[in-house]
């Protein structure tokens, strides 16, 4: 089987893994791109490259026309981008295009999102089915070159999620409780650093981090963000159908008993609000 001339665009225990895997089939490695940390969600790809004597390129610090030049330099066969950021949920392989994520597909494969699902056993769920893609792409590749590897045209209808949480990493306390309660899950990867950070909100100018948020199903005609009363497990607060119980929280990275903190009557400033008074925090 031929050796490829492998270069990674990796983050986190996803880019690890791929790392591991090109290495083990026999490929060579020109450098991993990746954000060049030694503490963080983006150690495990650094760390790993540097145990195997890789060159990494830090992300932070290059731009499109050197990498460019890099990939021309050392002759790659094959860049990977490596990255892991609805009731089904997938993760494919597409050839790269000048436009964002517009490549054809070569493989893919999708999987169900469990209830209670977390941004975390979201991840490793991406990780679980897309290795063995990457792993199919290095034998099909080696074994008969470019002209067979698939190239599915994607559907005309996409949308494209900017990098990021949704809502500014807001609690959008005038959306449906499921949603609100959905974000909390998203943004969860305890016991590590979440690459999304935790939900906010803002209580009388104060920045507070909303760590753990769950339904009650009790409907509400308070407006969105009120805060109600404090019963067993947390204190209640008003989203746009029904109160969610605000079960842990955090200010300046402490945590807190979240009914020192919200007190009833008062209120969770929606995202515009609260926008505004972390820019004034900034100017100040």
């Amino acid at each position: 089987m031929p050796t490829l001339s492998v270069f990674l665009a990796a983050e986190e225990a996803a880019g690890a893994h791929a790392l591991g895997l090109v290495l083990g089939a026999g490929h060579r490695i020109t450098g991993v791109l990746t954000a060049d940390r030694r503490s963080g969600a983006a150690a495990g790809t650094a760390a790993s490259a540097r145990r195997a004597g890789v060159p990494i390129v830090a992300a932070e610090e290059i731009d499109d026309e050197t990498l460019a030049e890099i990939v021309r330099q050392e002759r790659v066969d094959l860049l990977l981008n490596v990255y892991s950021l609805a009731t089904r949920f997938g993760c494919s392989l597409h050839w790269m295009t000048p436009e964002v994520d517009a490549g054809p597909v070569a493989y893919a494969a999708e999987f169900d999102v469990d209830p209670g699902e977390t941004g975390l056993s979201l991840s490793l769920k991406c990780v679980r089915y897309g290795l063995p893609l990457l792993e199919r792409l290095l034998v099909d590749a080696a074994a008969t070159g470019r002209p067979d590897i698939p190239a599915h045209e994607q559907p005309t209808k996409r949308r494209y999620l900017r990098r990021g949480p949704p809502s500014g990493g807001y609690v959008p306390w005038a959306e449906p409780a499921a949603r609100v309660e959905a974000l909390g899950r998203a943004c969860t990867f305890d016991p590590f650093p979440s690459p999304w950070g935790t939900p906010v909100t803002c209580v009388d100018g104060t920045r507070v981090s909303i760590k753990r948020v769950s339904r009650t199903h009790v409907p509400s005609e308070a407006a969105p963000g009120t805060i109600g009363d404090s019963v067993e497990g947390g204190v209640r607060v008003a989203a746009g159908d029904e109160w969610v119980l605000v079960e842990e929280l955090e200010t300046d990275g402490v945590r807190a008993a979240p009914a020192t903190v919200l007190r009833p009557g008062d209120r969770c400033q929606p995202a515009a609000t609260a926008e505004q008074v972390s820019a004034a925090d900034r100017e100040g």
